[in-house]
């Protein structure tokens, strides 16, 4: 037999009841001269219809997924309850040796006390094979057998109520308890702790989840909020929307900077984002500077033409900080950095600086779950946020 390739695949049925579950494989190697069934003795690969010759018994062997049968190498798919005959090559029943009644996929062995006439089944009375008309409880979900050769279909599980057939039986998943009403439940984990970031909640299940925990000196509920990181004696973060001033000139929303970011410092420098603390406001005011948004709480430092200055000197204290800070009151003069072309890491971004003074200085209440947040940086861990120079708490 010869090929154009290295290896061909010969399939075909093998006749007979359930044979349709079986298929030739006869394996040669292009080039072969011989066909030495599976078992023969052999010295190459090409002597062989399988085209593979076993160097350690020198017999010809079947490729690796199939197995010998008759000198052929058939692929062992045979149905459930049915095995490979090694003398006929077929699919037998495995609990009679004989072959299935039927055709095709619809072959079945039957029961004991049955016969197969016309390739169907038939009870011949003697041995008296009582087919199950029902599923037995608690079975009702899927197919079992009704002890004569057949299949009995019990049932279906309710996709509504989220169930799922294990073993013959409707149940519930593993991730969804039953409720009181014998519904499955989906859990909301998300839901749960939506506006939470630390503690435990309940789901819509019943469970008990976690939805975090905080970073010292933050505690959970420490800002007069359940389930919600806070601290009313800490220091100072910014709002989602104060823009950052980046290191290639752009600005962007604090809630956007990501990890690895550049931005700009004090006097032109370059700082990377080592990492971003994401928090909530809790029973705090924010403040607003002159006629800007109100976007910061009272722990955060500014640089002025006097140095570092806090709203609240102590709340920047509270948060570990050891820079020397003062407390920022009317008639200070901000320093507001302003970029003029790319900045470099080695600090060489030109940068100038203009003062403006602090007119309004104004405290506002806000909901307690507002996002905060606040970079940590290397360098001189200073940068600008909307527009005045900062320092990280």
């Amino acid at each position: 037999m010869i090929g154009t390739s290295r290896w061909r695949v010969l399939k075909g049925p093998l006749g007979g009841a359930g044979a349709g579950a079986l298929s030739l494989v006869g394996l040669r190697r292009a080039g072969a001269t011989h066909g030495r069934p599976a078992g023969a003795t052999c010295i190459r690969d090409e002597q062989c219809a399988s085209g593979i010759c076993d160097p350690q018994t020198r017999r010809c062997t079947c490729p690796e997924g199939t197995t010998a049968c008759g000198g052929q190498c058939v692929s062992p798919t045979c149905p459930t309850g049915q095995t490979l005959s090694n003398s006929s090559c077929q699919c037998v029943c495995t609990a009679t040796g004989q072959p299935p009644c039927g055709t095709g996929a619809a072959a079945v062995c039957c029961a004991e006390g049955e016969t197969c006439v016309a390739g169907t089944c038939t009870n011949t009375g003697g041995g008296g094979c009582t087919p199950l008309t029902t599923c037995p409880s608690p079975q009702n979900c899927g197919a079992i057998s009704d002890n004569c050769g057949n299949q009995l279909v019990c049932g279906t599980c309710s996709t509504t109520s989220g169930e799922i057939c294990v073993n013959n039986v409707c149940t519930c998943p593993a991730s969804a308890p039953v409720l009181f009403d014998g519904t499955c439940c989906t859990p909301n984990n998300t839901a749960a702790c939506l506006n939470k970031n630390c503690g435990t909640v309940t789901n819509n299940c019943g469970q008990t989840v976690s939805c975090g925990t905080c970073t010292a000196p933050y505690t959970c509920g420490g800002g007069g909020t359940p389930n919600v990181c806070g601290c009313n004696t800490c220091g100072g973060c910014f709002t989602a929307g104060t823009l950052i001033a980046m290191a290639d000139g752009t600005s962007k929303p604090i809630e956007q900077v990501t990890v690895g970011d550049r931005v700009l410092g004090r006097r032109g420098r370059v700082n990377r984002v080592l990492g971003i603390d994401r928090l909530v406001l809790g029973e705090r005011p924010l403040f607003a500077l002159n006629d800007g948004p109100a976007f910061v709480t009272a722990g955060h430092p500014f640089l002025t033409e006097d140095g570092w200055k806090a709203i609240d000197p102590a709340a920047t204290a509270v948060s570990g900080s050891r820079l020397r800070v003062g407390r920022l009151t009317l008639g200070d003069r901000l320093v507001r950095p302003i970029l003029a072309g790319d900045a470099e890491d080695d600090g060489t971004g030109k940068v100038w600086a203009a003062a403006v003074p602090l007119q309004r200085l104004v405290g506002h209440p806000a909901d307690p779950a507002t996002p905060l947040y606040n970079l940590r940086l290397s360098g001189d861990q200073s940068h600008i946020a909307n527009d005045i120079g900062v320092h990280i708490k």
